[in-house]
């Protein structure tokens, strides 16, 4: 199953008031940090919507995080921002989670949980707190968020919860001062290996750089919008294409004339089993280089 996300990046997803999705704890901003989180848990598209006035700043930002910012209203409300981004993950996904950024310490297991849940809209609950995401069935959601201009509130009376035992997933962690634990709960593990996977033919031709620009022209439908996304120039992106077709002999993207930018753009089936099965090498491969750190660095202190 294909997950998705929706995080708002300037309005809270449950309570009143704005934070700052850019502000830096530790070594990366908190937008950051649950992108990571879920990208790691295995969501494929992750959708930002970001007012008109700060999207180039969190294209810039986000420009080699593999997500897609999409321009709304200054004065589109939390519901409209992730009514836009539902519009856009409907089709391709059969999970989405839908949050915003103040809860960057979510843990992966929390995420991976909400994920399997099937109930039509879950949440977590942690001490009898609700949590600050949803895991929704994206087709009810956006029934729900389209019918007579539904609320939240709407969505949330359909709430399943889903216990559990992460204080990260609060989104009053940082005024209860958790953060500095928290943080200390992500760092917990120091430092880590992992590998970057390359696909080869006569040259390398595929890698997580790849994988990212057919996800996104996927989901934007666009070769110019995926390579703005990525901060790419369009004739970098397009000989990327090229050389992937060029090896391994079929097209993965297909074009057409009168689209969005002069011409719309989508996935061969090729194109889609190719990405799936290159993050299941890549999940496969990060778990052996894991185990293999554990075992070579176990006594080492850096692995404390």
């Amino acid at each position: 199953m294909t997950a998705g996300a929706v995080i708002l990046t300037t309005t809270s997803f449950s309570r009143t008031g704005s934070f700052d999705s850019m502000e830096v704890l530790g070594s990366c901003s908190v937008l950051q940090r649950l992108v990571r989180t879920f990208q790691l848990s295995g969501v494929r598209h992750v959708v930002l919507p970001v007012p008109a006035r700060g999207r180039e700043a969190m294209e810039k930002h986000m420009s080699h995080w593999g997500v897609l910012c999409v321009e709304v209203s200054p004065q589109a409300s939390p519901e409209e921002q992730l009514r836009r981004g539902l519009e856009l993950l409907a089709p391709l996904c059969g999970r989405v989670l839908l949050t915003a950024a103040d809860i960057p310490f979510l843990s992966q297991t929390s995420v991976k949980a909400l994920l399997e849940s099937e109930a039509p809209v879950c949440r977590p609950v942690i001490d009898g707190r609700p949590g600050g995401i949803l895991s929704v069935d994206p087709a009810a959601a956006l029934s729900v968020l389209l019918e007579k201009m539904g609320t939240l509130e709407d969505l949330l009376g359909q709430v399943t919860p889903l216990p559990l035992e992460d204080e990260g997933a609060l989104p009053q962690a940082r005024a209860m001062g958790l953060f500095p634990q928290l943080l200390a709960r992500s760092q917990a593990h120091g430092i880590h290996a992992t590998v970057k996977l390359r696909l080869c033919g006569d040259r390398p031709f595929f890698g997580p750089g790849s994988a990212q620009l057919l996800s996104l022209i996927e989901i934007t439908g666009s070769v110019r919008e995926a390579c703005q996304q990525m901060g790419l120039s369009y004739s970098k992106g397009r000989h990327m294409i090229l050389i992937m077709e060029d090896e391994l002999g079929k097209p993965v993207v297909l074009r057409q004339q009168g689209g969005r930018n002069g011409g719309a753009a989508f996935l061969t089936d090729y194109g889609k089993d190719l990405i799936d099965r290159f993050r299941a090498l890549e999940e496969r491969c990060q778990a052996m280089v894991r185990q293999a750190y554990d075992e070579i660095f176990s006594d080492h202190p850096s692995a404390d």
